[in-house]
């Protein structure tokens, strides 16, 4: 009786584990991908940036480019129910273009 039930506590933690884990892989996919997104969208906007999530086997769940009469383009990324937002900053003064944290 206690090796059958040591066993079902056993199983049970893993699952739990297991899942924990693949939302941690989730969430940090979802982060850096929507980081690369909001790249490609200082260049490509919207188009660039669809392909950018598509290529990660990511979606683009939004999309605000109002943000670029303030010089950046805000984007939001989805990988398996986890979303992400990041914000791409391009100025005149800086050649290269930065993420906002």
């Amino acid at each position: 009786m206690f090796v059958a039930l040591s066993l079902a506590l056993a199983v049970l933690l893993h699952v739990l584990l297991a899942m924990f884990g693949q939302q941690l892989v989730n969430a940090q996919r979802a982060r850096i991908t929507a980081r690369a997104v909001a790249m490609a969208a200082i260049y490509q906007f919207e188009t660039g940036a669809t392909y950018v999530a598509e290529k990660n086997h990511a979606e683009l769940c939004a999309f605000d480019d109002n943000e670029l009469l303030n010089e950046g383009i805000l984007v939001c990324v989805g990988v398996n129910g986890t979303q992400r937002w990041a914000r791409a900053t391009d100025t005149w003064s800086n050649p290269v273009p930065t993420l906002d944290e």
